[in-house]
């Protein structure tokens, strides 16, 4: 009877959490859009005004500003992480050598006079999960463990599959999982300040050090992979934390050969003609400033509506780089489907601020804001590229076939 009064209360408990997780999201996202849409303008703003500075103190106060605008930017996809899932981001991970890559990032976050060991047991395989929100989530647990310990003394990161039910959390399904567990010897919890730990806002930390974000972003992600997260924790005997991931059957994907973080270098000169499609009229101005530096020919359209008639007077254009979330009839992902059909031969990369799912194109390229107008840029490059291929490839193949019509007659 005991027990199960005590699993239905943990089930209330677990959808009180993602109820009030729900909210939150539904709350951010419906500013995200335009706080996002403010971010990619100074963020632009802020790279073509490096390119121009020739003064180092300039150069300086810039660099300043590009990390705020990259911590603002950290802060709200960890608000837009709370409520609901991120489609289109996910990747199967090779879990051994993302800790691996990870652990510079982790070392540097812990700080030099904290020991960070690695205990891992393989092998471990793969997770289906966004690497973006796995990263930050290990980046909180390893702050919120360097806190709690003063910035000194010893963190420990446990890697293992476990597939026993007995050893998993209470409601996760029979299955194999892999525990991230990250534990450290600090000042550990009340069992009042445990029971909370995952709320959003929630923080023991003074005031002015800590948003009360990081546990929550940990608990969001690993609840919208499949998982869960288990804590334990004792006043002045340390804290465990341990992010729960259903294991993957598939192979890891192909790693990007390009970084994830701001670029430290220009892209290319590049070229071709660009149709930026974006309501915003900040956005849509200094991004045009900005591809043109590059090389690019741009001509622009607020709506996706407004994109199409331009397309169907056929207007030249190269690719096409759309915001999703626009006034009018049509989004973003309505004109990429549209030209699928329409035009196929042309690329489309969808950029947004908006926490939306794109499950209804999924073979469109797609930037999250604010981006690094510099990555943009090569993944238009790249794109019109693939593109010329295609096509180069189509025409040997028919010339080919003509060809061959023509010796058989």
């Amino acid at each position: 009877m005991e027990a199960a009064v005590g699993a239905a209360k943990a089930a209330q408990e677990m959808v009180a959490r993602s109820q009030k997780l729900e909210a939150l999201g539904r709350l951010t996202g419906g500013i995200a859009h335009d706080f996002n849409n403010l971010l990619q303008t100074m963020s632009t703003g802020l790279q073509l005004a490096l390119r121009l500075s020739q003064d180092r103190r300039g150069t300086s106060a810039l660099e300043a500003c590009q990390r705020a605008v990259l911590r603002a930017t950290q802060l709200t996809r960890q608000l837009l992480s709370l409520g609901r899932r991120q489609a289109g981001h996910e990747a199967v991970l090779d879990v051994e050598k993302e800790l691996e890559d990870l652990g510079p990032l982790l070392r540097g976050a812990a700080g030099s006079a904290i020991e960070l060991v690695f205990d891992v047991i393989q092998p471990l395989g793969t997770v289906k999960v966004d690497p973006v929100h796995l990263e930050l989530a290990l980046l909180n647990l390893v702050m919120n463990a360097r806190d709690a310990t003063s910035g000194q003394g010893r963190i420990v990161i446990e890697a293992a599959i476990h597939d026993k039910q007995e050893a998993l959390p209470r409601g996760l399904a029979v299955g194999s999982y892999l525990a991230l567990t990250v534990a450290d010897e600090g000042e550990g919890m009340t069992a009042e300040q445990a029971a909370r730990a995952f709320e959003p806002f929630f923080t023991t930390k003074e005031v002015g050090k800590g948003t009360g974000l990081g546990l929550a972003q940990v608990y969001a992600f690993a609840t919208q992979a499949g998982g869960t997260v288990s804590l334990a924790s004792e006043p002045s005997r340390g804290t465990r934390m341990t992010i729960w991931l259903p294991q993957s059957t598939q192979h890891a994907d192909v790693a990007p050969t390009e970084a994830g973080s701001q670029s430290s270098t220009p892209a290319e000169r590049c070229s071709g003609k660009v149709l930026l499609v974006e309501d915003d009229d900040l956005v849509r101005e200094v991004t045009a400033q900005a591809l043109t530096a590059h090389g690019f020919s741009v001509i622009t359209a607020p709506t996706a509506d407004a994109a199409l008639e331009m397309l169907q007077a056929d207007a030249e254009v190269d690719v096409v780089l759309s915001d999703i979330v626009m006034p009018g009839t049509r989004s973003g992902v309505d004109l990429a489907r549209t030209l699928a059909v329409l035009r196929p031969a042309l690329p489309v990369i969808l950029a947004s601020g908006h926490p939306v799912r794109i499950e209804e194109a999924p073979d469109v390229v797609f930037v999250p804001k604010p981006y690094d107008v510099d990555r943009v840029a090569r993944k238009l490059a790249s794109a019109m590229d693939a593109a010329r291929a295609g096509a180069d490839s189509e025409f040997a193949t028919l010339d080919g076939l003509t060809r061959s019509a023509g010796n058989a007659r």
